[in-house]
């Protein structure tokens, strides 16, 4: 009998708030079901945010993602995944992704995504007709970040997609609102296993992050590795390369995303723990 059957993969999300898996989004015969993802285009951002949570400041040459490279990672991840519930697309800034058309289109023919989120700080109005098309499908929608730069910009981004007809909303930041936390430094905090298992079941972070070809449990761990800040070791599942068999990526998959009471790059993070003083949101590096 399949362990990860239709009542498990119900019964492991069912707590879940940044998505909710419905009976009708899983086939009985479904034995891997994600709840959500990141995909991460690029480390190109308009702003400078300081506790920005996915440490694009950190970054002093920023670069996008090249497309081949999405594309044939989502390729084999879609081929052993049954059904992903929320697909965020995020950057940096993902409307300064020069090639925004074409991944959303990629995501589009995807049946097994069910929801796809283009969280923007709002800044950027795309100039290819193309990514105004792709938005329209009834699975994506825009999420705007009301920051101050956003209200600098006077809606542009806004007024466009109301305009093309793309669905949208405004995430609200500040008192009563959704709220920045610092989640400390990436030195090793030496806790136990008890200790790490506990914080991770009080994470909020309820979606993992693909960058560059690997899969990882949240935004903050993609590129504290990728900057060297924290070690890559058990933070990863390789999704892009291809000498690995599509049955053992799966059994890799099923392992990383069920089977882990926390992570190594838990232990250089206080998210979770209740340690994380109340920040400024986006507010700016000078």
């Amino acid at each position: 009998m399949n362990k990860y059957n239709k009542d498990f993969a119900l019964d492991y999300y069912k707590d879940y708030k940044s998505f909710q898996l419905t009976p009708s989004m899983v086939g009985d015969d479904y034995d891997l079901v994600v709840g959500s993802i990141d995909v991460s285009l690029t480390t190109r951002c308009n702003l400078k945010c300081a506790n920005c949570g996915s440490l694009m400041p950190h970054y002093t040459c920023p670069k996008d993602v090249e497309l081949d490279l999405i594309i044939q990672s989502l390729e084999r991840f879609f081929a052993v995944v049954d059904r992903v519930a929320r697909v965020n697309v995020i950057g940096g800034e993902p409307f300064m992704y020069p090639h925004l058309a074409e991944v959303v289109e990629y995501l589009n023919s995807k049946d097994q995504v069910s929801r796809v989120v283009f969280p923007t700080n709002g800044t950027v109005v795309p100039l290819n007709a193309a990514v105004y098309q792709a938005l329209r499908n009834p699975k994506n929608e825009v999420r705007i970040s009301h920051y101050e730069a956003y209200d600098k910009k006077s809606g542009q981004l806004l007024k466009k997609l109301e305009a093309e007809g793309v669905k949208h909303s405004v995430k609200q930041f500040g008192a009563n609102a959704y709220e920045w936390y610092d989640f400390g430094g990436f030195e090793n905090r030496g806790r136990d296993e008890e200790t790490l298992a506990t914080q991770y079941d009080c994470c909020a972070v309820e979606w993992f992050s693909m960058y560059r070809g690997r899969l990882y449990p949240c935004p903050r761990t993609a590129h504290a590795i990728d900057l060297g800040f924290i070690p890559a070791e058990g933070n990863y599942v390789d999704l892009a390369d291809p000498s690995v068999p599509l049955e053992t990526l799966k059994a890799q998959l099923q392992d990383f995303v069920y089977n882990n009471k926390y992570y190594p790059c838990c232990n250089h993070c206080d998210r979770g723990t209740g340690k994380c003083p109340v920040v400024a949101v986006a507010e700016q590096v000078k």
